[in-house]
């Protein structure tokens, strides 16, 4: 535990770093995710005030 401390500190691990989202495929499919869930909350506040509610 002590070592991995160590190597965070001095930046050996990037935690950031993660491979599993590194890869071009992953960075498309999560800009997709982040549009997708800006449409939703776009329309979920369009159905409300048309419903005459509050936001």
């Amino acid at each position: 535990m002590k070592n991995m401390i160590n190597e965070l500190w001095h930046g050996n691990i990037v935690p950031q770093s993660d491979s599993r989202t590194n890869s071009p495929e992953m960075k498309e499919l999560l800009g997709y995710m982040a549009r997708l869930d800006e449409e939703r909350e776009e329309l979920s506040q369009q159905i409300k005030r048309e419903e005459g509610g509050e936001i």
